[in-house]
């Protein structure tokens, strides 16, 4: 099994109740940063997906560049559990509006 396929797999053993969007960012990023599946910008792949995964549940975390890479450091490095990661993303996170309501229809 790669190392894809775990985080996949870890996925899909969610629940999906009402934290499923910051469970399921964690399990994104968490399994990137201490997996490293790719050989260059992992925690740059990390990142952009976790952001996108709440973009997508109408979420955004909310924090400045310079805790976010501390953050996704302190995980690379094993100093951070995917628990205490959920914590600090549920701690982090806001709504915001639905996209759909800002995406422009052509006519026709």
């Amino acid at each position: 099994m790669t190392v894809i396929d775990r985080i996949v797999d870890c996925l899909q053993s969610l629940d999906n109740n009402e934290s499923f969007h910051t469970s399921m960012a964690t399990a994104i990023m968490h399994g990137i940063l201490r997996e490293r599946p790719f050989f260059y910008h992992n925690r740059e792949t990390a990142l952009l997906a976790v952001n996108t995964t709440m973009i997508m549940n109408e979420c955004i975390i909310n924090t400045t560049c310079d805790e976010y890479n501390e953050v996704a450091e302190a995980v690379e490095q094993g100093n951070m559990t995917r628990e205490q990661l959920r914590l600090w993303i549920i701690e982090h996170y806001r709504t915001i509006e639905p996209i759909k309501k800002h995406v422009y229809k052509t006519p026709g």
